[in-house]
């Protein structure tokens, strides 16, 4: 009976994480093109940063680069590490995977545009999450109140 509060619950939980997501990526963006940030910074103040609750790979992403793993292998490790805590879809994290894949890898204007393309692919994939959440939400709250209804008349 719980099962459609709890799908509805995770859909709003999805569209959590990706805001935070987008709101990471555009943060990054800002650093490196304001700040001139390179991936150690970049990873550090995403970590200490409030959305990073949502993301639980970035705090582990950022202690892993402390403790000398080189950037690549430890956002792989540590989006990888939490996968399981997260609410994304296994595209989201590949989307994610790739991010970080080449985050440093290029000059200043290829880490931007890197940042802007990816950036508008997050926004695509949060309006999506929103639509859902509104169809699909609003659906699996109602056949909860009405499994619900089932089995009170059942039991009476």
């Amino acid at each position: 009976l719980l099962a459609g509060r709890y799908f509805s619950q995770n859909m709003t939980l999805r569209r959590q994480e990706l805001e935070a997501v987008a709101l990471m990526i555009g943060r990054m963006e800002d650093e490196v093109r304001y700040h001139g940030s390179d991936v150690g910074s970049l990873v550090r103040n995403m970590g200490q940063a409030s959305f990073s609750e949502r993301l639980p790979f970035l705090p582990a992403c950022s202690s892993r680069c402390e403790a000398g793993e080189p950037f690549p292998d430890a956002w792989r490790s540590a989006l990888e590490e939490s996968a399981g805590k997260m609410h994304l879809s296994q595209e989201e994290c590949a989307l994610l995977l790739a991010f970080g894949g080449r985050l440093g890898a290029t000059d200043l204007e290829g880490q931007l545009a890197h940042c802007a393309l990816h950036f508008k692919e997050v926004n695509r994939m949060l309006e999506e999450a929103r639509a859902q959440e509104r169809v699909k939400g609003r659906l699996y709250r109602s056949l909860s109140m009405l499994g619900c209804a089932a089995v009170i008349i059942l039991s009476v």
